[in-house]
């Protein structure tokens, strides 16, 4: 006889307020990792952002309130919250200028009398040109 049967897991769905005035809304659970213990929140997918999981310690939770599936599922679509991005300088940039209507131009693109011929070209130096 088997006596280490632990129940089946309950799904909970909450919207977790977090410090930093931040909320995210989805199914929670607990995670072990490294021998810490984190609340586990997987998001489900919205028409915005596809399901993600994001991992809190209960340090940074300001407050768990707990829903049924369909009041999380809407919260997570009004929140709008997002799983981490890469962040890319270059795309920065490039939407910072196209915003302000502003262009990037290879050196090697100008015209050779557009070139400022006090500093030696691209070619000169062993640069390569940015790669905007």
């Amino acid at each position: 006889m088997n006596t280490d049967q632990s129940p089946p897991p309950v799904l909970l769905w909450a919207i977790v307020s977090m410090m930093g005035h931040q909320q995210i809304a989805g199914m929670l659970d607990e995670y072990q990792i490294g021998g810490q213990s984190f609340i586990r929140v997987t998001v489900p997918e919205t028409s915005k952002q596809p399901s993600f999981t994001r991992l809190l310690t209960s340090n940074a939770v300001y407050s768990i309130d707990f829903c049924d599936e369909q009041t999380a599922r809407w919260k997570a679509e009004n929140l709008d919250a997002a799983p981490i991005a890469s962040w890319d300088a270059n795309q920065m940039i490039r939407q910072n200028l196209e915003r302000t209507g502003q262009v990037i131009i290879k050196r090697s693109l100008l015209p050779e009398t557009a070139q400022d011929t006090s500093t030696p070209s691209s070619s000169q130096s062993g640069e390569e040109d940015d790669d905007f």
